[in-house]
């Protein structure tokens, strides 16, 4: 008979935690960088070389160049699946970056990744919202990950 209290104890203490916290996540995490990693910013290396080690190591991650304008140094890749909530409030998300390769000198550039997280609001709405800003923490993995992606090819 105790195992039986026990058990739906167990059921009641889970059924209960999910109405409390009303959700759970599945799908993919964001990809997070090494504990203690520290992007650099600005490399010693030239403008050219820069574009050539991003657009590779994006390549090697998998991760779509949707627009790339060498002029300008700008790299816009398409979206990936972020982490989909479930529960009480249903959601989607997903993320994409935006890099700009920036000349400091003959052989100094800055890469800036700047991640953009958005969110649909609803698991099935068409709507996406950018949640960047309400969300620093969670955009500053998959932004420390990729500089030390790039950081391992240079």
């Amino acid at each position: 008979m105790g195992s039986k209290s026990s058990f739906f104890g167990a059921i009641a203490s889970t059924f209960f935690a999910l109405i409390v916290c009303g959700c759970t996540a599945i799908g993919p995490d964001f990809p997070k960088a090494d504990a203690g990693f520290t992007p650099k910013v600005t490399y010693n290396i030239d403008s050219e070389a820069a574009w050539t080690k991003v657009i590779s190591t994006l390549g090697a991650n998998t991760i779509h160049v949707e627009q790339a304008q060498h002029e300008s140094g700008q790299i816009k890749t398409g979206y990936m699946e972020g982490t989909t909530t479930v529960g009480l409030v249903n959601g989607s998300s997903r993320y994409m970056y935006r890099i700009y390769i920036i000349p400091v000198e003959k052989t100094k550039t800055t890469i800036n990744v700047s991640p953009v997280l958005e969110s649909s609001g609803a698991q099935y709405a068409q709507n996406w919202n950018d949640v960047s800003s309400q969300n620093t923490d969670i955009v500053s993995e998959p932004r420390s990950w990729l500089y030390q992606k790039i950081e391992g090819s240079l």
